[in-house]
């Protein structure tokens, strides 16, 4: 089942296409990963898919509602959760304060309960704070949970803002480079965290990044992208054994060897503690 597809996206910034009739789509209980080259037209898609930019041919559906001229915070209340590639957290906030914001965003008691502190409110809260303790004993965030935000490595911020988008309950979430700036030590884990996202809480991920090795070890289905076209798709071993993909990122007579190989692909979910395959669109 589909819960995000793009149909025939295109855009234009004086006279020149960033993108041009393309088409992606992200089935349930699915990780997608969008690649490409510099350049290639990947920002510009993932900001016409999560409302930030409006395409100027093409379609996007969110399940099965057209959400093309919705703006960001609509597409969040119907299921689109999203976080971006540099961090944006409450940096003065506490760690449990920043993913309650999420949840606020998602249950609504109105302004009157809450300023009189009716039963109603009192009552939301305490649902609000119960989800996201559960968020964030799941993501191994809870002791830290009465720390300020920015007095965390970026590694733990980017979970942070991972939980705060999980507390508004997304049926997608499309991540902007989550390893960026987060150390080689610090990157195995995030590869769990998002196979864990998506094991503990049923979400579908559409991930743009440039770390190879992750794209190749997480995900079950690619798209990429170049100069503003759908050069390929398929899943991460096609496209690792794509020519054309091959020559977009390496130059004419690259070799195939500069890729992550099969094993490794292998070997990083084994060393996550064994195989998360997810499911194989057909």
């Amino acid at each position: 089942m589909s819960i995000l597809r793009a149909v025939g996206l295109g855009v234009s910034f004086k006279g020149l296409h960033a993108l041009e009739d393309v088409s992606v789509e992200v089935h349930e209980d699915e990780i997608v990963g969008l690649i490409g080259p510099n350049g290639a037209g990947k920002s510009t898609c993932f900001n016409c898919l999560t409302g930030l930019l409006d395409p100027d041919t093409g379609t996007v559906l969110l399940g099965e509602e057209d959400v093309t001229a919705l703006p960001p915070h609509e597409r969040a209340r119907l299921g689109m959760g999203r976080t971006f590639q540099t961090v944006q957290l409450f940096g003065g906030m506490t760690v449990e304060e920043n993913v309650l914001v999420g949840s606020h965003n998602r249950v609504a008691h109105g302004i009157v309960a809450d300023g009189l502190r009716l039963p109603s409110s009192r009552s939301g809260e305490r649902i609000a704070r119960a989800e996201v303790r559960e968020i964030l004993e799941l993501l191994d965030l809870w002791e830290e949970r009465d720390r300020p935000a920015r007095t965390l490595p970026l590694g733990e911020q980017r979970k942070v803002e991972l939980a705060r988008s999980l507390a508004q309950h997304p049926r997608v979430l499309l991540l902007d480079e989550p390893l960026a700036g987060v150390s080689r030590q610090a990157k195995q884990g995030t590869v769990e965290t998002l196979r864990r996202i998506r094991r503990e809480f049923g979400v579908s991920l559409l991930v743009i990044e440039h770390d190879m090795r992750l794209i190749m070890a997480i995900t079950d289905f690619v798209y990429v992208l170049n100069a503003g076209r759908l050069l390929a798709k398929g899943t991460p071993e096609e496209v690792r054994a794509n020519r054309e993909v091959i020559v977009a990122y390496l130059g004419e007579g690259g070799e195939d060897r500069s890729w992550p190989s099969a094993g490794s692909r292998g070997g990083s979910r084994a060393a996550a503690g064994g195989a998360d395959p997810g499911p194989r669109r057909r």
